[in-house]
């Protein structure tokens, strides 16, 4: 019970479902058996009972589990992780982003939230004259085994936009989107320092680590995630990994020789940034267009 007065919403849900049952039972108890007589059948005094004991068991046991959750100490947050329901994804990552950190680094599969929301921010706290680095760790688009394996788990869990028909085309389209909207951040902004490194090999967990704080999510999007701040065992360790699987990586990001206009990408920019890229990817102009789509798309994740 500790547990669930901890979170905002569990805690919401336990004090209306505990409260609608105890008003039923009362209202069942007095006015339906309310009439208790010497000759009242033994099936009527029964459940009127059973009614009364279930009564007094709730209420105690509410007292009790409510009387050690607020005498029980409270533990810093610095000094371990806090899990966060999938509902509060959306509030933690905007509070983040509001603190204007100078720092993201990330770890997962598309980077999906990391080009639609952090980048663009991070691009804003960036040209105030603030020096800003973002590193991030996502899936080799040209690894077509690796592309397959992720398509089939996005298949199988709970995604943001509900699509069961992901295929390796797709994850190289999204993973070459982000590595655009990264390359054009960084070349259009001298005090945004983007690098991005492609991986291997891939996890179901998501790291994002921020100035002062960071998050473990998943790919199921229904999935719980664990904060943990920055003076934490938590932060030092997960970003001592991600420091470890980038040197294992090369970045792939540069300054493009023409400054683009995010919103306004084509198909046809798509394909000569990937060139200068040095990405030998055979698209069709139908893959470059979705590419391009992406890349303007300015829908984000957990919104």
């Amino acid at each position: 019970m500790n547990q669930i007065l901890k979170n905002k919403y569990l805690r919401r849900f336990f004090w209306i479902s505990s409260t609608s049952i105890l008003i039923s039972l009362l209202l069942i108890r007095f006015y339906i058996f309310n009439d208790i007589t010497s000759v009242s059948p033994d099936w009527y005094n029964f459940i009127s009972d059973v009614i009364e004991g279930l009564v007094a068991t709730i209420i105690t046991t509410i007292g009790i589990g409510v009387m050690i959750f607020y005498v029980t100490p409270k533990v810093d947050p610095k000094e371990g992780a806090e899990f966060l329901h999938s509902s509060e994804f959306k509030k933690y990552f905007k509070s983040v982003l509001k603190d204007n950190p100078n720092e993201w680094y990330f770890r997962g599969g598309f980077g999906r939230y990391l080009r639609t929301a952090v980048i663009p921010r991070l691009h804003q706290v960036a040209k105030d004259g603030t020096a800003v680095i973002v590193k991030a760790q996502i899936l080799n688009p040209q690894n077509e085994r690796l592309c397959k394996i992720h398509a089939h788990l996005r298949n199988t869990v709970n995604n943001s936009n509900n699509k069961t028909d992901w295929d390796a085309k797709e994850v190289k389209i999204n993973l070459y989107a982000t590595i655009v909207t990264c390359s054009i951040y960084e070349s259009n902004n001298a005090f945004l320092d983007i690098s991005v490194y492609l991986i291997d090999f891939f996890s179901t967990d998501r790291i994002d680590i921020s100035t002062n704080s960071g998050i473990l999510t998943k790919d199921d999007q229904k999935s719980p995630g664990l904060k943990f701040e920055k003076d934490s065992n938590h932060y030092r360790a997960y970003k001592s990994d991600l420091t470890v699987t980038e040197q294992q990586a090369s970045d792939v990001v540069q300054k493009l020789s023409v400054k683009y206009k995010l919103g306004e990408i084509t198909g046809e920019n798509i394909k000569e940034i990937l060139k200068e890229l040095n990405f030998n990817e055979k698209f069709s102009k139908a893959d470059n267009d979705k590419i391009a789509a992406l890349v303007n798309d300015k829908s984000i994740p957990y919104e």
